[in-house]
């Protein structure tokens, strides 16, 4: 009776199971003695068969009667009966599992380490997650998973507005909670340009946009600042309380960033919106935002700076390089910005420094150079 089917490879328990044939349940259980806790060939029992096809009366069959092990791991995943039915939102199950099969509602799942809050979340099911928290007692802060992500990060990661709410005003979810690296569940929500989540975790749960996270000790404004999040980086200027000027552990500010990686539009905003401070140098080598376009040869930026934004073409780094050393130095190439540079600094009456280049050209073994780009911030 326990041997699976040789076309199947599952038991008559579990195929009655699936079926929702409780009749059938009940006979092979008290009758024939079936084991209620085999697996079939996929490492699965009838329990977490039954609450997979949605079969309620089995379930409480099983458990009533066949005193099945409802936290028993299940499958490739290692996931419970009770995070099956959480996945898939099958709210009246879980409300059995937890009220009288005495599920574990934290226990973490073997592969993912996804607690059933976990699996609601991932799958959309705001239902599933209320019965969790209301019924269950989830705990809403728990950490689980290869990052140590709580809810709220799970919530962030995957765009749930709605669940993010429901977590931080009837949760009592911890806001700024972090994962084993450091990163709050804003951060994450700005990592993956999650906008809605952004606004909500502001607005609703009053997180940090300030916080410094992670070994770089980075703010959501530099993180979108770095990865060009022009909508995000607006929103935590304009309305989510940034400050523009912030520097992070290594010593940039969100306008550095933007430069570096070559996006235009957020420094735009960054300047014209959020006034940053255009000159303002990082903490470690004294560079200003022109100085780090320049070097990576991003034009548009270099030309906002100059005429739109005023930054100054003067400004020496803590070793007394322009942005034109380093324009000259990193882009021998393509010259746009070296060209560019040098007709700026003539219209600007300097022509001694434009004059610069024409001497690296003929004695450029007799120059000590910027650090290569590997170094830099």
């Amino acid at each position: 009776m326990d041997e699976p089917n040789g076309s199947t490879s599952s038991t008559a328990l579990a195929r009655a199971s699936v079926d929702g044939k409780t009749e059938v349940v009940e006979y092979l259980i008290k009758e024939a003695n079936a084991t209620v806790d085999v697996d079939d060939a996929s490492g699965i029992c009838p329990l977490y068969l039954a609450v997979q096809h949605g079969q309620l009366e089995v379930v409480k069959m099983l458990v009533e009667e066949g005193k099945a092990d409802v936290d028993r791991r299940n499958g490739k995943k290692g996931s419970t009966a009770l995070q099956r039915a959480s996945q898939d939102g099958n709210v009246e199950i879980m409300k059995y599992l937890i009220e009288e099969g005495k599920a574990s509602v934290d226990l973490e799942s073997e592969e993912e380490g996804f607690t059933a809050l976990f699996f609601a979340i991932k799958h959309d099911n705001i239902e599933a997650v209320k019965v969790l928290v209301e019924v269950g007692k989830a705990d809403v802060d728990h950490v689980g998973g290869d990052k140590n992500w709580s809810s709220l990060h799970v919530a962030s990661f995957f765009g749930n507005k709605n669940i993010t709410r429901y977590l931080v005003t009837d949760g009592n979810a911890t806001v700024d909670v972090l994962s084993t690296d450091g990163f709050t569940p804003l951060y994450t929500a700005v990592q993956f340009e999650r906008l809605d989540s952004v606004k909500v975790l502001i607005e609703d749960g009053k997180a940090d946009p300030d916080f410094l996270n992670g070994e770089r000790g980075s703010t959501v404004l530099h993180k979108a600042s770095e990865s060009g999040s022009l909508k995000v980086a607006k929103y935590l200027v304009e309305e989510g309380g940034s400050t523009v000027d912030k520097e992070s552990k290594d010593g940039v500010t969100a306008l550095f960033l933007a430069s570096q990686n070559g996006h235009s539009e957020v420094v735009k905003m960054l300047v014209l919106q959020g006034k940053a401070e255009v000159d303002k140098t990082n903490g470690v080598t004294e560079w200003t935002a022109l100085h780090k376009a320049s070097q990576e040869g991003h034009l548009e930026i270099v030309e906002f700076l100059l005429e739109e934004a005023g930054a100054s073409v003067d400004t020496m780094t803590e070793d007394g390089f322009t942005c034109l050393d380093f324009a000259v130095q990193f882009n021998e190439e393509s010259l746009e910005v070296v060209n560019y540079l040098i007709k700026y600094l003539k219209v600007a009456g300097k022509p001694e420094q434009a004059r610069n280049y024409i001497m690296f050209k003929f004695c450029k073994q007799l120059f000590t150079f910027p650090p290569s780009r590997s170094t830099t911030p």
